[in-house]
């Protein structure tokens, strides 16, 4: 507070407007506190974390099987933060782990504008559901709440593997990997 930015502990209208008139009448601190703010939130760029997960990966990975539950996308057009987070992630990946990506035929047009396209990479793309391409909060749930289901009946069926990964921390992501981990207590979730 007052370092980077006004943090305070209520936001109304007075609030806002007597700190933007601080920052009008004192513009060089504004300056020290945008490059300030700046500098604290390059430490946090779709890069810095995608490098730092590969360097994780890097040490712990030779030749090892993944899967990734990738289901929360909403629409072919719109991505969201663990998504995106994670098709960088994707562009990255060793030619030793070889990655299998679960996910919604509305998901894969995302990797694609992405051209991720690589041998050691293969998609398993979920049957459609009826509440697929809605952005309802209400039909959103109900497609994610299928999508898990047709998740943990997949991950039953797949050949055994080294690692399952969850894309987000969203329904169709992370209750399909708890329940295969509570079935596989072996597993590395």
């Amino acid at each position: 507070h007052k370092k980077e930015g006004f943090f305070p502990s209520s936001l109304d209208v007075s609030t806002i407007s007597d700190y933007l008139s601080f920052l009008q009448t004192h513009p060089k601190l504004a300056q020290r506190m945008a490059n300030a703010a700046a500098k604290t939130a390059s430490k946090y760029s779709w890069e810095y974390h995608t490098q730092l997960l590969e360097k994780i990966i890097k040490q712990y990975l030779t030749k090892v099987q993944v899967v990734t539950t990738s289901n929360a996308f909403v629409s072919t057009q719109a991505t969201g933060g663990g998504d995106r987070f994670f098709i960088e992630l994707a562009k990255r990946l060793p030619k030793t782990v070889s990655l299998t990506i679960v996910l919604p035929y509305v998901g894969l047009p995302h990797f694609q504008r992405a051209q991720i396209d690589k041998p050691n990479i293969r998609y398993i793309l979920l049957s459609p559901n009826p509440f697929d391409q809605h952005e309802e909060a209400l039909l959103i749930f109900l497609a994610y709440l299928v999508r898990a289901f047709q998740t943990v009946y997949l991950l039953s069926r797949l050949s055994p593997f080294s690692i399952l990964h969850a894309a987000t921390d969203l329904t169709p992501d992370t209750v399909p990997a708890f329940i295969y981990r509570s079935t596989h207590p072996k597993s590395v979730w």
